[in-house]
């Protein structure tokens, strides 16, 4: 069973890092509706290109990055 491993960065350092399997977001994709799985790819996060990468056991990685209140933040997620 593959996994999905999210990374959150706070200017640059390691915050905080949780991993989940991979069928809960495969099961997570049919839950959220199309509009917000479009709006998490204008941000960089392809949701159904993380799933195709879980089902085919190819690995595979995507990043977005955030300002807040001058807080420059960054999420990574793999899949392996």
């Amino acid at each position: 069973m593959s996994k999905i491993t999210i990374e959150k960065f706070v200017d640059g350092k390691h915050d905080t890092s949780f991993s989940v399997p991979g069928f809960a977001l495969d099961f997570l994709t049919h839950l959220l509706p199309r509009s917000a799985l479009g709006e998490l790819r204008t941000h960089g996060i392809d949701v159904d290109a993380i799933v195709q990468a879980q089902k085919a056991g190819i690995p595979y990685e995507s990043s977005s990055e955030v300002e807040e209140d001058g807080v420059r933040k960054t999420v990574v997620i793999k899949v392996g």
